[in-house]
């Protein structure tokens, strides 16, 4: 599953606004950290540190410049999910990332 620009089959433009990367950056890291997930080519330090990465610099940029797709009823839900999904699944991994 193209995760990232990067990763093989991902031409599609339409996954990489905002939201398809919160959505898709936050899936990718908290599969490549569950060890019960059924995707072992995730399962490496590798992949663990290059999710951490791309989610980490997704987070930043947000941080730094604000969320663009947010007063969209349509787009911020989508937005959100990926986020809480972090928080309620994911901040345990990284104290860091859930700073």
């Amino acid at each position: 599953f193209p995760y990232w620009l990067s990763f093989p089959g991902s031409q599609g433009g339409c996954f990489w606004t905002e939201n398809h990367q919160a959505l898709l950056l936050s899936s990718f890291y908290l599969m490549a950290n569950e060890p019960s997930a059924s995707c072992p080519a995730l399962h490496t330090t590798a992949m663990r540190a290059r999710a951490a990465r791309l989610l980490d610099h997704f987070l930043m940029l947000k941080v730094e410049h604000g969320f663009y797709e947010i007063n969209s009823p349509v787009y911020s839900t989508l937005t959100l999910t990926g986020l809480l999904n972090l928080l309620d699944f994911g901040g345990h991994l990284d104290a860091e990332l859930a700073r």
